[in-house]
């Protein structure tokens, strides 16, 4: 399934979506199916027909619904690859519902890298520069 849309997949590795067939190449199912996708196997064709799908399929909106707002993740493959293959938006209204969406997924990330950083050990973090300061006893340098 791609966004609202289910996927049959041919012996040639060529697969149809809603009665269109796109040709199934090393670098097209790197990017359909990766989260973390490997630069060096695509190229401009694969991603202008990786876009061509994300339309067709409505995969780039939150409900997967026409005229909704884009979906906006905070995924290395979305601000790197999806992000720019939909240019900047234009006019307000775009802008403050692209804003609003920002908003909520900063936070939710934020969250997420938090619950990440207490799960890991104590000796795999990667400290930051505040939390240097800090001695054994719990005290900053400020507060001896």
């Amino acid at each position: 399934m791609i966004g609202d849309s289910p996927v049959f997949r041919d012996p040639d590795d060529n697969f149809t979506i809603r009665g269109t067939v796109f040709i199934g190449t090393e670098g097209l199912w790197h990017l359909l199916k990766r989260k973390n996708v490997n630069t060096e196997i695509v190229n401009k064709a694969y991603l202008k027909t990786y876009k061509k799908i994300l339309i067709f399929t409505n995969a780039d909106l939150n409900i997967y619904q026409p005229g909704d707002n884009i979906n906006i993740t905070c995924g290395k493959k979305f601000y790197h690859l999806i992000a720019p293959l939909f240019g900047k938006p234009k006019g307000r209204v775009i802008e403050s519902a692209l804003r609003r969406e920002w908003k909520k997924n900063y936070k939710k990330c934020l969250l997420l890298r938090i619950a990440d950083y207490i799960m890991t050990p104590p000796d795999r973090r990667l400290l930051d520069p505040a939390e240097a300061s800090v001695r054994d006893d719990g005290r900053s340098e400020n507060e001896r």
